[in-house]
């Protein structure tokens, strides 16, 4: 890995953990792009932070186990002082009384004292969170995007013949920004063509992408992540001239954690990460929770 200044050691930590604002954040994200040595250095740093996790997730257990032994050789040391453990006179036996020796009382006591131990660690040790709560956590339409969306629409419906056509899908994408996944969902559906149609041009190719992934967004925002939505999001990502398939790859790595499929969505979030996105520190987060 190149070495870092303390600045951009600084600087990646905060962008790591989004404790940059909004405009620190696109400023970042700008250097980023036009900075091929940042850029590099900055996926080594994300590499080397997940490898770290990964390494601590593997010693965790061995941990945990020692801290256990440790609980259970206090604990015992603490009795053995307070007398617990010595011989004291017996009373003569006699024929219905039974005689336990001090060392199988130790054993039966440590071992009645690990298997408490052991239950309280088990029972309160960190969870990590499952697809549906991270998909809750992490997935949300981005307004300012959309908003672009719509601008766009609007600028290229103009005085073209296919005005008409935008302009339906204008209206379904103000539903979307509205919140009313209801009635956009048929009205994308409805917009979209049967069959993928052959290229046109690439103004009419960018509104299918724009129809694609703001169908699956309004599919995710009402909690489906089935065959359509994937389907949907696959072909946005695979689409050479798509402005989105960054974002859609996001959002198709959360819909597979929605599906417990965390083998299908960890190389997605690998690539998040790894990237440009304003996604990239949400994506390496969520690499450190899924295993």
């Amino acid at each position: 890995m190149q070495p870092l200044s303390e600045h951009t050691q600084h600087l990646f930590d905060q962008r790591r953990f989004g404790e940059l604002s909004e405009t620190a954040l696109r400023e970042f994200d700008q250097r980023l792009a036009n900075d091929p040595t940042l850029a590099q250095q900055w996926s080594e740093y994300l590499a080397l932070t997940e490898g770290l996790k990964q390494r601590f997730a593997a010693t965790a257990a061995v941990q945990a186990d020692d801290d256990l032994r440790r609980r259970i050789a206090q604990a015992a040391a603490e009795m053995e002082a307070g007398g617990f453990f010595t011989e004291k006179k017996e009373q003569p036996m006699t024929a219905t009384s039974v005689r336990i020796s001090p060392v199988r009382r130790y054993w039966a006591l440590a071992a009645g004292l690990a298997l408490a131990l052991a239950a309280v660690w088990f029972f309160s040790r960190p969870t990590p969170p499952g697809g549906e709560e991270m998909f809750a956590a992490y997935f949300r339409i981005e307004q300012t995007q959309l908003s672009a969306a719509l601008d766009d629409l609007e600028k290229f419906s103009l005085g073209e013949a296919d005005a008409a056509s935008r302009q339906d899908l204008a209206a379904a994408l103000t539903l979307v920004e509205k919140k009313q996944f209801a009635e956009a969902i048929p009205l994308l559906r409805s917009w979209l063509p049967p069959t993928a149609p052959a290229p046109t041009t690439p103004r009419a190719d960018r509104d299918l992408m724009l129809a694609r992934y703001y169908l699956a967004q309004a599919n995710m925002a009402t909690g489906d992540t089935g065959e359509e939505t994937l389907a949907l999001l696959t072909a946005v990502v695979n689409d050479p001239a798509a402005s989105f398939a960054g974002d859609a790859r996001w959002h198709l790595a959360l819909c597979y954690l929605k599906n417990e499929r965390p083998d299908a969505a960890r190389p997605l979030l690998q690539t998040v990460a790894a990237g440009v996105s304003t996604h990239a520190t949400e994506a390496a987060r969520l690499l450190s929770q899924i295993h």
